[in-house]
């Protein structure tokens, strides 16, 4: 889920998107495949299955313009800036970098990263949360809790949260839409995605719980429900079902929750 659309991939790789159009973030390259991919506000980046960077959609600041001479095991579209990690774990962002978040540190390497609106952070192989960009850290975004190792992590517009070691959820950043202080406690959870002012994850047993904005659903999702895979957008959440089908929650405008009938077949 982006910031007005949303993708998936087919099980043969092709990516499907629907909602926004305008700068061409859902109308993905005929004849691709792709091994994984990741939305950001007006752009999608994903890389093939060799790990060659494929991206379309808005690319005034580059951001849609992956470096041509690397392949990639992990990438992340933010809101208009990529970041990605080589097979050696090594950081790689390209687009805005106004607030620092396209530069990362070039000393360390990492086994996960994650990109948001002005910053950016990744995990080393420890565990450890590291964070740049956001230039001021006004809200402290960048600055994750201290003696405190994550299996996963997630920024969003201005916070990010991560699942630590024991599967309990850590967030910390912006919450004027208590999108940190809300964080579901006395549960353990396997994955998460952070959206503009919102976020969701899953448990163990697929069951979503969601947090922070709700003023349009987005934190809402659909009663009873178990999924495989969720992603938060900027007001709105999709996740996908065992059987592969697609369902989204939270606004429509511009139908970035309305999924094509024949996803997932």
């Amino acid at each position: 889920a982006g910031g007005l659309h949303s993708c998936m991939l087919q099980s043969d790789g092709t990516p499907v998107c629907w909602g926004d159009d305008n700068s061409g973030q859902s109308s993905p390259p005929a004849d691709t495949t792709l091994a994984t991919l990741s939305l950001g506000g007006s752009h999608t980046c994903g890389f093939t299955a060799d790990g060659s960077p494929v991206c379309w959609g808005q690319d005034d600041l580059d951001q849609a313009s992956p470096p041509s001479d690397k392949t990639f095991i992990s990438v992340s579209a933010g809101y208009v800036h990529t970041c990605a990690l080589e097979s050696d774990g090594t950081p790689v962002c390209w687009g805005d970098d106004e607030k620092d978040q396209s530069s990362p540190p070039t000393d360390s390497t990492f086994t996960a990263i994650t990109a948001g609106e002005t910053h950016s952070c990744a995990l080393t192989a420890s565990g450890t949360a590291v964070c740049w960009g956001g230039v001021d850290n006004d809200y402290g975004q960048v600055t994750p809790p201290a003696d405190t190792t994550f299996t996963r992590i997630s920024a969003g517009y201005l916070h990010t949260c991560g699942i630590k070691s024991d599967g309990s959820i850590a967030c910390w950043g912006l919450n004027n839409k208590n999108q940190v202080s809300d964080v579901p406690t006395g549960q353990t959870f396997e994955s998460l995605s952070c959206g503009r002012r919102h976020s969701c994850a899953l448990k163990s047993d697929g069951t979503p719980v969601c947090w922070g904005e709700d003023d349009e659903g987005q934190s809402t999702p659909p009663a009873d429900s178990t999924f495989v895979q969720i992603s938060a957008g900027e007001k709105h959440t999709c996740a996908l079902q065992e059987d592969g089908t697609p369902v989204c929650w939270g606004s429509d405008s511009e139908e970035r929750s309305s999924p094509p009938e024949d996803a997932g077949e």
